[in-house]
């Protein structure tokens, strides 16, 4: 399976970070969770994904990391 463009990896996580961000702020205006509940929650989050991260190896150098790329000309 070829390796997604790098453009194309950024879009899609952007649009992973800006879909978080935007249900964060639908449960403070549904006033179901407070501030401090949706900073938790998206730290929790970012910390499972560092750790899901961490044991695929997916990190720079990892078994699991995207090739370097090759210099342009």
């Amino acid at each position: 399976m070829a390796a997604a463009a790098p453009l194309r990896r950024r879009v899609a996580v952007a649009a992973g970070v800006a879909l978080a961000v935007l249900v964060a702020l639908t449960r403070m205006w549904l006033g179901v969770h407070y501030l401090s509940d949706v900073v938790g929650g998206l730290c929790l989050g970012t910390a499972w994904s560092l750790l899901a991260a961490l044991v695929a190896g997916a990190f720079p150098g990892g078994p699991a990391a995207l090739p370097e790329r090759e210099a342009a000309p």
